[in-house]
């Protein structure tokens, strides 16, 4: 029995060093395998990086010739244009000379052959041609003023009739509440007439008028303001309210004469209302 434990601790062994037999040559191997990775990713590197410095060197050498091109080209370009300009300045100066000679020339011969009336008829055609430019401004300065003065006129009376209209309706919308307020006046009036034994009635009717006499003068104001300038020194038509009769009957109210439009005149100032004129 003992012989057998023992066989069986000793395969357990063996067994146990085989296991880690076996994994120490795993992990060996996967050590080996790490390390030659590691050593081709170095040598990866190392060559992208040499790749990429001989790359930069290169770029490098490449743009240094490429301005060393451009400054030759322009020392070459600079050379160019100072032998033209040279070449340019001493063609012209040969000609200045030339042509100074040749004016000279031309002169000499034209004094020579030069006739003496010219002297005496220039002038006079200088004169003649300034004369008639004079006029020919002067004349169109005349009808570019008649012109401006006629298209103002026309804008004035554009202007004048805008506002014209403009205060006819107003006059007009004026006059028809004050005719309507009139109407309600002469309503509570013979209202009033009619409650003269009733004094609550009559309390209440004499404050309606009074409301209405104010609204009656404030209308009147409005329409004294909304008349031209040249027409405001009229006195308004009085609002005041006449006293009832105890007869029954209302008394003649100066609002119940008939009532005629205004009329309206328009001058030719710049003021588009000022020429707006009422009829006394």
């Amino acid at each position: 029995m003992t012989s057998e434990n023992s066989a069986l601790l000793a395969l357990s062994e063996l067994r146990n060093l085989e296991t880690h037999r076996v994994q120490q040559q795993l992990q060996a191997r996967q050590e080996a395998e790490t390390a030659a990775q590691w050593a081709r990713d170095e040598a990866e590197r190392q060559a992208r990086q040499q790749a990429e410095l001989e790359a930069a060197a290169e770029a490098a050498r490449v743009e240094n010739l490429r301005q060393a091109q451009l400054a030759r080209e322009r020392e070459d370009q600079l050379r160019i244009q100072e032998v033209e300009a040279q070449t340019r300045a001493a063609h012209e100066g040969r000609l200045r000379i030339e042509q100074a000679r040749l004016e000279a020339e031309v002169r000499l011969g034209q004094r020579k052959a030069r006739p003496r009336w010219p002297l005496a008829v220039v002038p006079v055609l200088v004169l003649a041609l300034g004369g008639a430019i004079a006029m020919g401004w002067h004349s169109q300065q005349v009808a570019e003023r008649e012109a401006e003065g006629n298209a103002r006129a026309e804008q004035l009376a554009e202007r004048q009739a805008e506002a014209l209209a403009a205060v006819t309706a107003k006059l007009d919308r004026l006059e028809a509440d004050q005719a309507r307020l009139e109407s309600e006046r002469d309503a509570l009036n013979a209202a009033l007439v009619d409650a003269k034994d009733d004094e609550t009635a009559r309390a209440d009717l004499e404050r309606q008028l009074a409301a209405l006499d104010t609204r009656l003068a404030d209308n009147e104001r409005a329409r004294e303001q909304a008349k031209p300038r040249g027409s405001r020194g009229t006195r308004p038509r009085s609002t005041t309210r006449p006293r009832p009769r105890n007869s029954g009957t209302s008394p003649a109210d100066p609002s119940d004469k008939p009532r005629t439009r205004p009329r309206l005149e328009v001058d030719d100032s710049n003021d588009p209302l000022a020429g707006i004129e009422r009829a006394k």
